[in-house]
């Protein structure tokens, strides 16, 4: 109702018109600015709703899922081998990865809270 106003109203004023009451076409213009701004508001929700986590691949979460919240590169390692989920390099790489793994010391890694 309140964007029907308004349309209404800014047609009135450009259109040197007396303001009566509120058109059909005034009625549909303003569902139709109501639909659009749901759309987008429901777009930037499913943005904020989405997670880094929920980037990574389906490997790389199955192996970020298996890894204990503080390890050791070795201890990674040992895992992803008994799996064959992921090689040596690709692991050590995916450690680097700042928004996943916080360094503690040499060789060992913290998993960061989603």
């Amino acid at each position: 109702m309140r964007f029907s106003i308004l349309i209404e109203v800014i047609h009135s004023f450009c259109n040197d018109e007396k303001l009566t009451n509120i058109s059909l076409r005034t009625l549909k213009s303003a569902i139709r600015l109501r639909d659009y701004f749901f759309e987008n508001a429901v777009r930037v929700f499913e943005i904020i709703d989405n997670t880094y986590y929920d980037s990574l691949t389906e490997i790389q979460k199955k192996v970020f899922d298996k890894l204990p919240q503080q390890f050791k590169t070795s201890e990674g390692i040992e895992i992803i081998s008994k799996e064959d989920s992921m090689k040596i390099r690709s692991f050590k790489n995916f450690l680097k990865d700042e928004k996943l793994f916080k360094k503690i010391a040499h060789g060992i890694y913290e998993k960061q809270v989603f």
